[in-house]
């Protein structure tokens, strides 16, 4: 199995981010597809239009996020894969830490580009407006 790790910077707090990140509609939002999250332990979740899906792990306020994430890619006897999110402010707004574990071999430089594509540069758009 596979894992990475990447960091952006985002021009806006943490708590924002946080907020931002495990509500549906502002999810949807920043990412430009439909995307189904709350900000509860324990819940399923979806975003890119069902292409990813998992459950909400664990939630420090602010701080982190931790889930289990799969997309449609995944073979069915794969087992999820596992992505955290740190949050912490900074001088120049929140820098987000993400952590990617046991991705299927072979497929993280994917996952990080498209991490890359299609979060980190639409949400860096969404937060500078």
């Amino acid at each position: 199995m596979d894992s990475f790790e990447m960091a952006f910077t985002f021009p806006v707090t943490a708590s924002r981010l946080y907020s931002s990140w495990l509500d549906g509609k502002t999810h949807s939002e920043f990412t430009g597809e439909a995307a189904e999250i709350q900000n509860k332990v324990n819940t399923n979740y979806s975003s890119w239009n069902g292409y990813i899906s998992g459950k909400i792990l664990n939630l420090e306020p602010d701080h982190l996020i931790q889930k289990s994430w799969r997309t449609t890619e995944f073979e069915p006897q794969d087992p999820d894969s596992h992505v955290e999110i740190e949050l912490k402010d900074t001088d120049k707004g929140c820098l987000l830490i993400l952590r990617h574990a046991n991705i299927p071999d072979g497929q993280s430089a994917r996952y990080m580009t498209g991490w890359n594509d299609y979060y980190f540069q639409p949400m860096l758009k969404y937060f500078s407006n």
